[in-house]
């Protein structure tokens, strides 16, 4: 409603990478959060030190918790992020998108296979994505979704809004661990969650000291290369549903999932 493009950075890189990025999206506004503030100062000196033309963006700052001791901000060009609302106006103009088409956010790949390059969302594509998102990860009113996918890749697949428009709850870890998935499953009544083949390995692999039983069957939605069979049915035997897409940032995240068919349950488990 501010009028402004989003661009979730990957927390992964590098502060060398974090200036290119800014650069190259011409930002005005970075988001820290306080852990990652070493990364996103010594980006700003890079950028600076690069170009001395460039007009550094603000920098709002989010402390550890509002419990954690007040922060002594001495550079003019830091805001904490608190502050920041309790300054803003309540009657301030809407800026809404001229058309759909407008964009919503800048993603970049994971540079995989090169340099990171800027995908430019709009508005139409994320609300498709979105919904076809929710669909497919079967979706009803009011979920509670846990984040153990990072919402740098691909705005989450979409689901930063899909939540919104379900009215759902959003669970989030610092730490991603078959420990903390587990602990966070059980205490918040998770119903919906979306992670890598990895994290499904993880959670599959991990010491039955670290597990806690499921409230009811949590879905999850993967992504990238099939999990291996021996995952999949460990999964299963755990009281998760699995489900799978593959997509990719220059399409939203998921283009295609697949969907159970009900003759595979006769199958072995091989096929």
């Amino acid at each position: 409603m501010a009028g402004a493009v989003l661009c979730t950075l990957n927390t992964r890189l590098d502060s060398s990478m974090v200036a290119d990025l800014l650069k190259h999206s011409e930002t005005k506004i970075i988001f820290v959060d306080q852990q990652l503030l070493q990364i996103a100062q010594q980006a700003l000196l890079n950028l600076l030190s690069k170009d001395k033309t460039i007009k550094p963006p603000i920098l709002i700052l989010i402390p550890e918790s509002n419990n954690s001791s007040p922060l002594v901000l001495d550079v003019s060009n830091i805001h904490e992020y608190e502050n920041l609302l309790t300054s803003g106006s309540s009657n301030f103009t809407i800026r809404w998108p001229k058309t759909e088409m407008d964009p919503i956010s800048v993603n970049y790949t994971s540079d995989t296979t090169s340099s990171p390059k800027g995908v430019v969302y709009n508005h139409r594509g994320s609300y498709l994505n979105t919904i076809a998102t929710f669909l497919c990860h079967g979706m009803g009113p009011m979920p509670t979704y846990l984040w153990t996918l990072p919402m740098f890749h691909c705005n989450g697949w979409c689901m930063i809004w899909g939540m919104a428009a379900l009215g759902g709850t959003n669970v989030c870890l610092r730490h991603v661990s078959a420990k903390n998935i587990f602990k966070s499953i059980s205490i918040n009544k998770v119903t919906h969650m979306s992670a890598a083949p990895i994290v499904l390995s993880m959670m599959a692999n991990s010491s039955p000291n670290d597990r806690k039983p499921l409230p009811h069957k949590v879905e999850i939605m993967t992504g990238g290369s099939p999990p291996p069979p021996q995952i999949l049915s460990k999964m299963e035997q755990l009281g998760f549903g699995v489900s799978h897409g593959y997509g990719l940032t220059e399409t939203y995240s998921a283009a295609t999932s697949c969907l159970w068919k009900p003759e595979w349950d006769s199958l072995p488990l091989e096929e």
